[in-house]
């Protein structure tokens, strides 16, 4: 969105401002150029090879004390009543959309097949997400309710 641009309401009807007819031409350019030039999407992915550094700490002994310190995490969430319970909609959702995401993550890291992975969210105004070594995730409802999820 640009200064001149009102914010995009769905519920309201189309601007027919100055800048409209302009927007619109400029955006379906940039369409039809992304999609003439696009290759496939994993081929727009480069991440590099493996950093060295990925071998001074055995990958038992990194993802062993993310699973603890992420156990030690929900203990304090579930002591605080900030851990949402399974039948939260916003962590089904989550957990879905984790659970279409995970098998993609193996071409990246072959061991992330074995992972027990995990996803939960826990009630904090913080703006945070993460995901930690052996496929343990947290989202913190601040970052939901800040992008409107």
């Amino acid at each position: 969105m640009c200064l001149f641009c009102p914010p995009f309401d769905p519920a309201a009807p189309t601007a027919h401002g100055p800048w409209s007819a302009r927007r619109a031409f400029l955006l379906s350019a940039a369409a039809a150029t992304a999609v003439a030039a696009a290759p496939p999407a994993l081929a727009q992915v480069d991440v590099g090879s493996s950093s060295g550094l990925r071998n001074l700490v055995p990958a038992d002994t990194l993802e062993n004390a993310a699973t603890q310190q992420y156990s030690q995490l929900l203990a304090q969430a579930r002591a605080q009543k900030a851990l949402a319970p399974d039948s939260h909609p916003q962590l089904q959702r989550l957990r879905a959309i984790g659970q279409r995401l995970v098998p993609f993550a193996a071409q990246w890291n072959p061991r992330a097949r074995d992972w027990r992975w995990e996803v939960n969210l826990i009630g904090s105004k913080q703006i945070n997400a993460f995901c930690m070594p052996g496929g343990k995730i947290a989202f913190y409802t601040g970052i939901l309710d800040q992008l409107k999820l």
